[in-house]
């Protein structure tokens, strides 16, 4: 007899959860509540950590910014661009510029909307810097943690770590380094995974490199050496699992860590292409690195001169700078390699390889003569050492040589000391007269020499000079044609920025031709101290070479006489062809004498 289902009928003893009687409790009392998610202690520690690191970094970047009034030029070209991008005259996304990597300019754009209406749109920048710091030390956290460093010496760690001059100024000053730097730490995080879950692993470490290279070139160089890392990796499982299947997994490995950082610089050379001509214009341009004015390429007498084309002298930079902003990075890098070849452990390999990968860059750099003698550039050195030190003394490494007393004395009191005495080191180092500008400053003001700052200050822009002239500009009415980069520092407290004429308009090389059709002024700074590296910076000057001086159709308004750099207010008073029309048409003879000040 064939199988006959059986028509489904509803089970009469079956009650709705809801309806069902909750057991009682042996004190009578009413029965708990149901059990609510909650946030897992990991995720309440990663909040906490953030949160007092971010009201640590924004409390020095506030002083160092509006109290020492110390800012960075590269931080401020990269807000200017981000203001140009949304509140200038012709605000489209191409402004962005193609010169920078876009990350950091793109954080800026997401954060001014907010920043530019409450009046400290100067101050996106370190905003920017103080967040991902604060993400940052939240990953170190992470790293350290699951290298088995106890809870306490983590504190310790990463306090000097952060206490680091170095660090201090630059991941508060709204420059590239804290994002970079968090990047850098995503693929190391993701390094020390290889052995437990290499596809994951190794895909992490393609995004954040990716990501990478869109803050810094110098992820270039990471992609090479981390390629070697997994390289060694796939041979090594290959050679232990013994079949040769594992050669199509070694290739597989080397692609899927490079296809994100080839496809993102494949974007990014097509959008060079598209907007600007040239797949390789943030390269070739004269507003590249190889065309910035502060390289020894491009300054005679350059104090890295000594560097350029020569071998023992990029060395001696290289090895000069590693020691100025972390000592103990050598010898734990040292060690770190004689345990990668003693054990031939592959993931010890990869995060060597993906430690020194910076150092080869700039040493790149430093030999062709193109960088400067920032020590930004070595900033993450003072966050890698605690990792390299952890892993050496974890259980991966020669932890199990250290028990007891002798652990608790290297990891809570010998390595701190060591790594406050590099702090000490990168303390007395920016006080070099041959680092950066900002950098001096912050390291004078800190010791109270305020004289030796004062030297210093002497050599840049101040703030109130700046302010002195958006002052004055937010006075006067009409559009004024100005090279925005030279014109950064002052026109962050522009009130309307739309007023302002600027190389990143659509329009602006058919202004620079015939000003008089859309321009009422010409500002100006005094290019007689500039090289010709910054002269071929200038938008203006590259149309009018001697501009500076006067034309028969601009008449002289005002001076400003400052210390560090004179500027010029011209109104446009007819076109440079002798004819006359436009909004600053008029007679076509420039007036000697400035008019007072309004």
């Amino acid at each position: 007899m064939p199988f006959q289902p059986k028509e489904w009928e509803p089970n009469p003893r079956w009650v709705p959860k809801e309806q069902r009687a909750k057991p009682p409790t042996p004190d009578g009392t009413a029965p708990p509540r149901p059990h609510e998610p909650r946030l897992s202690a990991d995720i309440r520690l990663d909040l906490l950590i953030f949160g007092a690191t971010f009201i640590v970094a924004l409390s020095v970047s506030v002083y160092t910014y509006y109290a020492l009034g110390i800012w960075n030029a590269d931080s401020l070209s990269r807000t200017i661009d981000a203001q140009a991008v949304l509140y200038s005259r012709d605000p489209h996304l191409g402004a962005i510029g193609f010169v920078w990597p876009p990350l950091p300019t793109l954080a800026r754009i997401a954060l001014m909307p907010i920043t530019h209406p409450l009046g400290f749109g100067e101050f996106t920048g370190q905003l920017t810097s103080v967040i991902f710091t604060a993400a940052l030390v939240v990953l170190l956290q992470r790293i350290l943690r699951n290298l088995g460093l106890p809870g306490r010496t983590r504190a310790i760690w990463i306090a000097v770590a952060m206490l680091n001059p170095v660090v201090l100024l630059h991941f508060t000053n709204g420059t590239a380094e804290s994002a970079f730097t968090l990047l850098l730490l995503l693929v190391i995080h993701s390094t020390l995974r290889l052995s437990v879950t290499p596809v994951p692993a190794i895909s992490g470490m393609g995004v954040a490199i990716a990501a990478a290279l869109g803050v810094r070139y110098e992820a270039l160089a990471i992609a090479g050496m981390a390629a070697l890392g997994i390289l060694f990796f796939g041979l090594v499982q290959r050679r232990r699992a013994g079949d040769r299947v594992r050669n199509v997994r070694v290739e597989g490995m080397v692609a899927g860590l490079l296809f994100p950082v080839v496809f993102v610089g494949s974007l990014w050379m097509f959008f060079n292409w598209t907007i600007q001509g040239d797949p390789l214009f943030f390269y070739t341009s004269p507003f590249s690195i190889r065309g910035a004015a502060d390289v020894a390429r491009n300054v005679p007498g350059h104090v890295l001169e000594y560097a350029m084309h020569s071998v023992t002298g990029t060395l001696r930079y290289v090895t000069e700078r590693t020691l100025q902003v972390s000592i103990v990075f050598i010898p734990a890098a040292l060690a770190l390699a004689i345990h990668a070849v003693r054990r031939r452990d592959p993931v010890a390999v990869t995060l060597l390889l993906v430690s020194l990968a910076v150092h080869a860059m700039q040493a790149y750099q430093a030999f062709t003569g193109s960088i400067a003698p920032w020590l930004r550039y070595w900033v993450y050195l003072p966050l890698l050492t605690p990792i390299a030190l952890a892993y050496l003394l974890g259980p991966a490494g020669w932890g199990a040589r250290l028990r007891g007393a002798n652990r608790t004395l290297a990891l809570s009191i010998l390595l701190p000391v060591m790594l406050l005495t590099s702090n000490a080191v990168s303390f007395v180092s920016m006080q070099s007269p041959t680092v950066g500008y900002d950098e001096q400053i912050f390291s004078h003001e800190l010791a109270g020499n305020l004289s030796a700052s004062a030297r210093v200050r002497e050599q840049i822009p101040d703030k109130e000079s700046a302010r002195e002239i958006a002052s004055y500009l937010n006075a006067i009415d009409g559009t004024v044609l100005v090279d925005k980069q030279r014109a950064a520092l002052f026109m962050l407290g522009i009130n309307d920025p739309a007023r302002f004429i600027i190389d990143a308009d659509r329009d602006f090389s058919t202004v620079i031709r015939n000003p008089a059709a859309t321009a009422d002024w010409v500002l100006l700074p005094d290019p007689s101290n500039d090289s010709a590296a910054v002269a071929s910076h200038d938008s203006i000057y590259t149309v009018y070479p001697d501009l500076y001086e006067g034309a028969p159709w601009l008449t002289l308004e005002y001076e400003f006489d400052q210390e560090h750099r004179d500027w010029r207010l011209y109104r446009v008073i007819g076109s440079p062809e002798g004819a006359t029309g436009g909004p600053g048409a008029g007679p076509e003879t420039a007036s000697p004498t400035p008019s007072a000040a309004p």
